[in-house]
């Protein structure tokens, strides 16, 4: 789950403060806003908030209003305050606005945490998890996310591209416990996984003593998916002849089980996924076109992490919370240096590749909060765009430099034009003093005459 917090405050030097120890937070996400102007500051926020904590520091009908406009823009936020008196007028009030929650002042992080945990993203209808794996700041993640809630209410054939190791299992994942068949059968094939002299067996089933080695009868996949939802991973890699029987039995909603002479009615959602480029595989002949049709009626590309790199720091912690979790390890963060090494690197292995590299980083790094020189270690090449980055910024600034003195000397030599060689006028036309337009003129090598 997200642990984001939306923090509103009211005292500018409790604010400084607070904003001072959330930077030092590894695990909560929080994010300070201003009472003044907080319409439009929610507006400009334009999501879901999960969470608000409103400190209580003068009398709670002051703060009515706010409550009202965070319940008007986000009814499903959570509201929790906090305040640094205890009464019984108080808690009164606090049950009457429908507030439930209550923190200490000051506020106990740990308090907060478990509080945060309880109540975030319940739109999402997930459950025992640190941060909110769908959580993003990319606007191609969330079109995507939005168009995936869109879709699965309806019956329709799904077609996810994108490179090996963006995440199209894990948005395929999203769609079927979001989809109207979630409590049906889900049965997942890796194409490519699966010999191709075994792999129509392993989709459409067989009869006993169909052929050599079939010494009982099988159920295929698809039969299994009957009701439910069939993922096909990687469908550019099946072959020609199962592509024909699969195209069959998307027209007919049939199978016929090889060996066998029964038609059986089958049902099911497709979900296929592939990292190649289907209409260039149409194209070398290497795909049927119309089972292309048949299998994206809707297509949708999962962006790589290249294309969504403000992204890393939040899908970092993500997977250090993870994997802290399951070895039984202190957590670590990465610091703001480390993230921007992170980002540098152009993570051909995408989502795949930053959870093996997070996780070496979690067991190797020597640092409670992980560095910069952690982050090189793991992925030396990154040294290279460095010093090349740091050259280019060089040459830039040095370009810059010579833009600014070639300007310089240009006015100074007008202004003395101008003057007819007076320095006193001269200065006052650049607006310099006399002795740095003296020391100008030597620098540049200009000539005058007085």
């Amino acid at each position: 789950m997200s642990k984001i917090v939306w923090l509103v405050k009211s005292s500018q030097s409790n604010h400084d403060h607070l904003e001072k120890e959330v930077r030092e937070l590894s695990d909560l996400d929080l994010r300070l806003l201003n009472e003044n102007n907080l319409e439009k500051q929610l507006h400009e926020l334009r999501s879901s908030i999960p969470v608000v904590v409103i400190e209580v520091s003068k009398d709670l009908d002051e703060h009515d209003k706010i409550i009202k406009i965070l319940k008007k823009n986000n009814k499903s936020t959570k509201i929790i305050c906090t305040s640094d008196r205890e009464s019984k007028q108080l808690f009164i009030k606090l049950i009457r606005l429908n507030i439930t929650d209550y923190v200490d002042s000051p506020l106990n992080f740990n308090s907060l945490e478990e509080l945060s945990q309880k109540h975030s993203y319940e739109r999402r209808k997930y459950s025992n998890k640190i941060m909110d794996p769908y959580f993003s700041k990319s606007k191609k993640i969330n079109d995507l996310i939005k168009t995936i809630d869109q879709i699965s209410a309806r019956p329709i054939n799904l077609l996810f591209t994108g490179e090996s190791g963006s995440g199209k299992e894990f948005f395929s994942d999203y769609f079927v416990q979001n989809s109207s068949r979630r409590d049906k059968p889900f049965i997942t094939v890796n194409c490519p996984a699966i010999p191709e002299n075994l792999l129509e067996s392993e989709l459409f089933g067989h009869e006993k003593g169909s052929f050599t080695g079939a010494d009982e009868k099988k159920i295929g996949k698809i039969e299994l998916s009957n009701g439910g939802i069939l993922f096909l991973d990687e469908i550019g890699d099946l072959p020609k002849n199962a592509q024909t029987k699969l195209l069959r039995v998307i027209q007919e909603k049939e199978i016929e089980r090889i060996g066998g002479t029964k038609k059986i009615p089958v049902d099911f959602l497709l979900i296929s996924a592939t990292s190649k480029n289907i209409k260039e595989e149409i194209q070398k002949n290497h795909f049927r076109a119309d089972l292309y049709y048949r299998i994206a009626e809707i297509e949708l590309e999962v962006p790589s992490l290249k294309k969504r790199i403000e992204d890393i720091d939040h899908l970092s912690r993500l997977f250090i919370n993870e994997f802290a979790s399951e070895m039984k390890m202190e957590k670590k963060r990465l610091n703001a240096e480390a993230i921007k090494t992170l980002s540098l690197h152009n993570w051909p292995g995408n989502i795949r590749e930053l959870r093996s590299t997070v996780k070496k980083l979690l067991i190797l790094s020597k640092h409670d909060i992980i560095q910069k020189s952690d982050i090189l270690e793991q992925i030396p090449q990154l040294k290279n765009v460095i010093d090349i980055k740091s050259k280019n910024t060089d040459q830039v600034n040095d370009v810059s430099e010579l833009r600014i003195e070639n300007t310089e000397r240009s006015l100074i030599g007008k202004a003395i034009q101008e003057s007819k060689g007076n320095l006193s006028k001269a200065a006052k036309i650049v607006g310099l003093s006399r002795s740095t337009l003296y020391r100008k003129i030597k620098k540049y090598d200009l000539k005058f005459s007085a």
